[in-house]
């Protein structure tokens, strides 16, 4: 009967799924942007780089993007100078250094303390801005406006890893455009987004940005969430302009797009439970409270209950012949183990069990094959290539998923560049 049970738990996951799938694909494939243009001078906007450990020549295209959009830009060095410094100045721009380690969020608050322009746009060191992207961000700020921020593509370098990461964001950007036709996005890129300077300054120079915590911990990750969600309660809208596509690479080895990963999973699991304690996602509107509960918690449950489906044959076993299993354990468990694989793809047990479960994977089947119609859609080109390490990929993620919630209370690490030291020499 238990049996029974998780088949049809199952069955009402795969309606939500189908649903989610089939609504998302559909306001992704007819999705239109607003092409209203709201009068905003680039000369209403400084960018602010912050830059730790950067490739120089990768730093370098950046801020040449920056100066090719006719934009003021300053650069903040968190304990690093040369040869940012250097760079900066002979392309035009200011360059700041912090004499301690600040992080991310340090660099950003020195950068915004020295912005007087009514919009910022926060850009990654290594993020390459698109030409005239600048304009048509602030293009999109109207008057109920808080942020903006573009799409990000992944640059073909010929790798698995860059068509993997690429089908990724693909996958995001249906879910975040069928968000953005109802209001709230869920988050800003924190990669390049632009914001009212004066609803946000205040916020990045305060002690809940700066310095937060979690578990006694510092948070030093997660800045684009926070950012956002600070946007959403304070009455303004989250968007993006599906035009502004900046190019960034991806991490140089799996290792380092692992642990990427991992750091966004955490980031995102923290913001999910902040989201809902702190009223964001009351503010974020019903779509956005559907996505958010389909993101982190429909995914959860399918896992839970697809394991107790697996392993409730063995652990009845193990109660009804517990004396032979202590001899046969190598055997049982090979058993099992074929038996669980081979049971998510041919239907066992009685007529109900086998009715239910054809149901459920038809219904899995169809809204997936729709949800990729609708990435396909926004594929620029080599979609079977992308699609193939793409699928490798969300098999992954998935479980980086769940290791990011086992291990939510790792905030204080970036994971993928090393610390550097707390003062100057």
């Amino acid at each position: 009967m238990l049996y029974l049970y998780l088949e049809i738990a199952l069955l009402v996951i795969s309606f939500i799924s189908f649903a989610f799938y089939m609504f998302s694909a559909g306001f992704s494939l007819f999705f239109r942007e607003d092409e209203k243009v709201y009068p905003n001078s680039i000369n209403q906007l400084t960018v602010v780089i912050p830059v730790y450990r950067e490739d120089p020549a990768s730093f370098k295209n950046t801020l040449e993007s920056v100066k090719q959009n006719g934009v003021n830009f300053i650069v903040v060095g968190d304990r690093c100078s040369s040869p940012y410094r250097e760079i900066t100045e002979d392309l035009g721009g200011k360059f700041y250094e912090n004499n301690k380690c600040a992080g991310k969020k340090g660099a950003m608050a020195t950068g915004i303390s020295q912005v007087n322009s009514k919009f910022v746009l926060f850009l990654d060191s290594d993020t390459v801005l698109p030409e005239n992207g600048a304009q048509r961000l602030l293009d999109r700020f109207a008057p109920d406006v808080g942020g903006v921020s573009g799409i990000i593509r992944i640059k073909k370098d010929g790798r698995g890893l860059s068509y993997s990461a690429e089908f990724v964001e693909r996958t995001r950007e249906v879910i975040l455009r069928s968000m953005n036709s109802h209001g709230n996005v869920m988050i800003l890129d924190g990669c390049c987004s632009a914001y009212r300077t004066e609803l946000v300054k205040q916020f990045i120079l305060g002690e809940e940005f700066l310095n937060d915590r979690f578990m006694g911990r510092p948070v030093i990750t997660g800045d684009d969430r926070k950012l956002t969600g600070f946007v959403i309660r304070s009455g303004f809208r989250a968007v993006r302009n599906f035009s502004v596509n900046v190019e960034v690479s991806a991490p140089g080895n799996i290792s380092g797009y692992l642990k990427q990963q991992v750091r966004w999973a955490r980031s995102g699991w923290l913001s999910f439970f902040r989201d809902i304690h702190n009223g964001t996602s009351k503010k974020g509107g019903r779509f956005y409270n559907v996505n958010l509960l389909y993101v982190y918690v429909v995914p959860l449950i399918a896992f839970i209950i697809i394991a107790l489906r697996a392993t409730y044959p063995l652990i009845h076993f193990i109660d009804a012949h517990f004396t032979y299993f202590i001899g046969h354990v190598p055997e049982v468990m090979v058993y099992f183990f074929t038996r669980t694989l081979t049971s998510m793809i041919f239907v066992e047990g009685t007529a109900d069990i086998g009715f239910i479960r054809i149901i459920s994977m038809t219904l899995t089947v169809i809204g997936m094959s729709v949800f990729g119609i609708a990435i396909s859609d926004i594929m620029i080109k080599e979609r079977l290539k992308t699609f193939v390490y793409g699928a490798l990929a969300l098999a992954l993620m998935f479980f980086v998923n769940v290791y990011g919630l086992m291990t939510i209370w790792k905030q204080s690490s970036w994971l993928t560049r090393p610390a550097g030291p707390t003062e100057a020499t």
